[in-house]
């Protein structure tokens, strides 16, 4: 969120009064401009919410589940022979699943850098 407040002030800085222009669509009757105006700055903003709530919420998917599983192994390791044996075979399944975990890791880590970037592209007009 500090970032996308940063970027928006470095376009607030670099375009002046022009950076509220870009929230109406070329070609838009000026009855318009006072309802498509606001609806475009919550798009606008909405993008930077999106984004980390997405990443918070992958993240929190991930690590959850992998809280519960272990819980389980681990009662299950507690208990009798045969609840044990089924426990450590499981075991196997679990570390499939922290692999899992870290490539979804490196998927949202390459999805977060993609999108800041053309973030920061459309914030200095570099594209």
């Amino acid at each position: 969120m500090a970032f996308w407040l940063w970027l928006v002030t470095v376009k607030v800085y670099l375009q002046g009064s022009q950076f509220l222009g870009s929230f109406i669509p070329a070609g838009t009757p000026l009855m318009l401009t006072p309802i498509l105006a606001p609806i475009e700055i919550v798009s606008y903003t909405a993008r930077a919410f999106s984004l980390g709530i997405r990443l918070f919420s992958n993240i929190l998917a991930g690590h959850t589940l992998l809280a519960i599983l272990s819980g389980f192994i681990i009662s299950g390791l507690l208990g009798s022979l045969l609840v044990k044996l089924v426990a450590f075979a499981s075991c196997f399944l679990f570390s499939l699943l922290v692999l899992l975990e870290v490539a979804v890791s490196g998927i949202q880590s390459y999805v977060f850098s993609v999108l800041l970037a053309s973030y920061i592209t459309e914030a200095l007009d570099l594209g």
